[in-house]
């Protein structure tokens, strides 16, 4: 049985469109990447899942439960995160705060536990942990984003264009972060336009256009493909 499973998912914004009968599924361990150009609906599609917007019908199961009518913080408690496009961590609160705010619904010693945890995959948030989270770089302010979301200790992370305005050695930092993450039996569901990067840490993948699915397979597949040559991957 998948661990997320999606079927015919629509989100609309008004009467704006933005998600068109979408079907798909996340297993248990593994990485799946939606791609596709700005306004294909990949981040509506992340939105529609977490319960972010309210404009969204179809079905989504999550490890065998039907969750699409559910309130966003019931999903989030239920074990599927999201890790924002943006960062969008609390800037006047420190990074020890932003952390533990992401263990809100965890024992005190659970919670400590994980901060533990996030220390240990990423060192850099122990050394600034006193430090404003808005004083962070981007890159240390997007593993404080991916910090938060593992406080939740979920089953699956949804991740949104995570190496977005970052240098490129961090951007291979986040990529080897995503596979250590999946390695250690998460689901990933991640949207990301760094094809070629997203392509090489994802099993499987989905390519969007206008709001629907065009081209699904491994990733070794989709990479193959002609048009994702061409489009995504500039061969």
């Amino acid at each position: 049985m998948p661990l997320l499973e999606i079927e015919s998912l629509g989100v609309s914004y008004g009467g704006v469109v933005a998600v068109r009968d979408i079907s798909f599924h996340v297993d248990r361990g593994e990485t799946v990447c939606l791609l596709g150009a700005n306004g294909a609906g990949k981040s509506s599609t992340l939105m529609g899942i977490s319960g972010v917007v309210a404009g969204r019908s179809g079905s989504v199961r999550f490890d065998g439960q039907e969750i699409g009518r559910s309130a966003s913080h019931h999903i989030a408690r239920a074990g599927l995160v999201q890790v924002p496009e943006g960062r969008r961590v609390f800037p006047a609160m420190t990074v020890l705060e932003n952390l533990l705010l992401g263990g809100i619904h965890a024992h005190a010693d659970e919670r400590r536990g994980r901060v533990d945890r996030c220390y240990d995959l990423f060192p850099r948030l122990a050394e600034r942990k006193e430090q404003a989270a808005g004083s962070l770089s981007g890159g240390e302010q997007q593993m404080l984003a991916i910090g938060r979301a593992l406080m939740a200790d979920p089953q699956l992370v949804m991740m949104d264009e995570p190496s977005l305005g970052l240098a490129p050695s961090l951007v291979e930092a986040t990529f080897s972060t995503i596979t250590r993450i999946r390695d250690e039996g998460l689901g990933v569901l991640l949207v990301e336009q760094n094809a070629g990067e997203a392509l090489e840490v994802s099993d499987r993948a989905y390519v969007m256009e206008t709001g629907e699915i065009v081209l699904s397979g491994t990733a070794e597949e989709v990479r193959k493909d002609p048009q994702v040559k061409s489009a995504y991957l500039g061969l």
